[in-house]
């Protein structure tokens, strides 16, 4: 009777602590070391992702303040302040990253990024499920020299990725006129294709430039297959 007390006392004890460290974690010590922890990371495409700091709480609705992403050259992406709500228990129950909306009043874009090639052998789609219910940039400053002169635009869409299937819901427009809507459903490993995309640049246009021609641009893509 003796041991099993000792083992329940240990067992609530180990249960205080964790409900503890759930606790720090959604302070400004424990939002620090989270901000930190993501700095370090270490990906093998050379992408970076700097915060620079953490308002509300971190198991739902969190306000990202100053994000800053790199690739192996520098910064390539700047951000102001990024809404973010998430389920992360999800993470530890369903091995799944969901995320409901992640909101982002204003965004610069100061180059096309440039990451370390991948392994040609690697699986295209992650092991694990990710759940975008709302992405948006309500403003996206491109800077001059990406497709010509300094422009905006904005950038909304969906993801969802599960059991190897994306599928992918985007929207983009610019204030010089250009227009992009793109609905992609897609497994890999099941040889599954079905894309219907339309894009529209006028001359002097963004997507165009940046395709190598100011000439005004039309692309309609539909179909589906392997």
């Amino acid at each position: 009777m003796r041991a099993l007390r000792w083992i329940g006392g240990i067992a609530a004890a180990i249960l205080l602590l964790v409900a503890a460290l759930f606790v720090v974690a959604d302070t400004s010590i424990g939002r620090r070391f989270i901000v930190d922890r993501i700095a370090n990371l270490s990906i093998a495409s050379g992408l970076k992702i700097e915060i620079g700091r953490i308002d509300g709480s971190i198991y739902g609705k969190a306000r990202l303040k100053q994000v800053r992403i790199s690739d192996p050259k520098g910064v390539f992406l700047t951000t102001g302040d990024a809404s973010l709500d998430w389920q992360p228990w999800r993470w530890f129950t369903a091995d799944a990253l969901d995320i409901n909306e992640l909101s982002i009043a204003q965004a610069t874009l100061l180059r096309l990024p440039k990451l370390n090639p991948g392994d040609p052998d690697a699986p295209i789609l992650p092991g694990f499920d990710i759940r975008i219910g709302k992405f948006e940039i309500t403003r996206l400053d491109i800077a001059k020299g990406i497709a010509g002169d300094a422009r905006t635009g904005r950038v909304s869409g969906s993801t969802e990725i599960r059991d190897g299937r994306a599928m992918v819901r985007l929207a983009a427009n610019a204030s010089a006129g250009d227009r992009l809507a793109l609905v992609l459903d897609a497994a890999p490993d099941a040889n599954r294709f079905d894309i219907e995309a339309d894009l529209t640049a006028p001359a002097g246009g963004i997507f165009g430039q940046m395709i190598g021609t100011r000439q005004p641009t039309t692309i309609a893509v539909t179909g589906d297959g392997s």
